[in-house]
């Protein structure tokens, strides 16, 4: 199932974000390239939301869409969770998204965990080879703090 899009990683093949993640993923190596460079990019090239998160407070329901948040180029949590997992899977890369809370606020937030072939290793993350590593790519973008937590203590709740 996490190799598939479902209604929280909606992209079929001819969505923006499958073309983008070729693109990206053109000269990987294995699957650690391909996961720092789609990672990198997202870090780089997409902002956090925060007139998004303020309207959606305390709210559900929402439903995020990983083209939008390639056409936008900026988004929440949930949406930096939802298009790296759909850029990932569709290069056969395995990618849950969870939602859950995450210290010490416990503060409501969505992150993706990945299962890839070998190893990744950036300032902030540790991926080893066939097992799930957790991605937090919107406390990568955002440098955590209020947005995001310490990056330190999740607790999963859902997992699409």
């Amino acid at each position: 199932p996490y190799l598939v899009p479902n209604i929280f990683c909606d992209y079929d093949a001819s969505s923006a974000v499958v073309a983008k993640a070729q693109e990206l993923t053109r000269d990987a190596k294995n699957e650690g390239d391909a996961l720092r460079l789609i990672y990198s990019w997202i870090e780089h090239n997409v902002v956090y939301d925060n007139a998004k998160a303020e309207q959606l407070s305390g709210k559900s329901g929402y439903i995020p869409n990983p083209d939008e948040t390639l056409q936008t180029q900026k988004g929440i949590c949930f949406d930096y969770a939802s298009l790296g997992a759909a850029m990932l899977r569709s290069q056969g890369i395995p990618a849950k998204i969870v939602t859950g809370t995450v210290s010490p606020q416990g503060i409501y937030h969505a992150w993706i965990m990945v299962n890839i072939d070998g190893t990744w290793q950036s300032a902030r993350f540790s991926v080893s080879p066939n097992t799930w590593s957790r991605i937090d790519l919107t406390f990568a973008a955002t440098g955590g703090g209020a947005n995001v937590g310490d990056g330190e203590s999740y607790t999963d709740r859902y997992v699409y």
